[in-house]
């Protein structure tokens, strides 16, 4: 059986991924159950920067892309041919244990296994010590899940304070359509790529457009999705991952590319950040 995994926050695309995809399969006649993953640290665990995205048992893919019926059939016959051969393999492979079985002597002549013995000569073995040994690493393992509990806690006491002096210089700025709104968006769970978003966009905007920002004529907003207030920027912008958009009037612009061009120089996102900023503000 086939366990297709389609990840996404549930906007349109997600969910027209999921359809056509339970469509292919249906033509095709496999067996398979389909999960929607919507939990955003699940998708980030997963490695997948740009949604929606296919996975099968539990191999991710394809990501970033709407896939047609028949462009999802094509992974599913590949998917559906791997399965098939493991399943044959794991077939040979028992019937290859089977005759090893069949063949061995039941006499019980066979070499019985040894008890380990610690070298002292005493006879007593190491069971006892492999048990203190196996304690004791048990024993550091739960000290060291505790620690990473605690520095995982810190950690978000801290981004909480953060979001919440960008909240209120957010909230500081009047909301009016007719100038050019930049929004930086990001979660709770923020990794190495999303704060450099923010830290180039933020960038971006004090050394290209400082008199626009100045003059009120530009506002940049860095907004936490994962807050209850701010949950419906995701539908109003069909946010589906990290990102920065831009608005002015009802003009609105995802500069989803940013997941390609961070991997470039910081100038050459900058440079690419101005233009997209440029672009909008010179249109009517």
């Amino acid at each position: 059986m086939l366990k297709i995994q389609i990840y996404g926050s549930g906007c349109d695309k997600c969910k027209q991924l999921a359809a056509n995809v339970d469509a292919a399969a249906k033509k095709l006649g496999l067996e398979f159950e389909l999960e929607k993953v919507t939990d955003i640290n699940a998708i980030t665990d997963a490695g997948i920067m740009m949604t929606p995205a296919l996975g099968i048992n539990g191999k991710v893919l394809c990501t970033g892309k709407l896939l047609s019926p028949d462009e999802a059939e094509k992974y599913l016959l590949a998917a559906g041919s791997s399965v098939a051969s493991a399943g044959e393999t794991d077939k040979q492979k028992g019937q290859q244990e089977g005759g090893a079985k069949a063949g061995a002597c039941c006499c019980d002549s066979a070499p019985k296994p040894q008890e380990p013995s610690c070298g002292c000569g005493c006879g007593c073995g190491s069971g006892s010590g492999g048990k203190k040994v196996l304690t004791a690493v048990l024993l550091l393992f739960v000290l060291l899940s505790v620690a990473m509990m605690v520095i995982r806690e810190s950690r978000g006491k801290a981004a909480a304070a953060s979001d919440t002096n960008t909240a209120q210089t957010a909230a500081a700025i009047p909301v009016n359509k007719d100038i050019l709104t930049v929004y930086y968006f990001h979660g709770n769970m923020r990794c190495m790529t999303c704060n450099k978003f923010e830290k180039l966009t933020i960038e971006t905007l004090q050394k290209r457009f400082a008199d626009q920002l100045a003059n009120g004529d530009m506002a940049l907003k860095i907004i936490n999705t994962d807050v209850a207030e701010n949950e419906h920027f995701v539908k109003d912008f069909q946010l589906t991952t990290k990102s920065v958009v831009l608005q002015k009037g009802d003009q609105v612009k995802n500069l989803e590319e940013i997941w390609t061009i961070i991997r470039q120089s910081d100038d050459e996102f900058m440079a690419y950040l101005e233009r997209e900023i440029k672009g909008m503000a010179e249109a009517q």
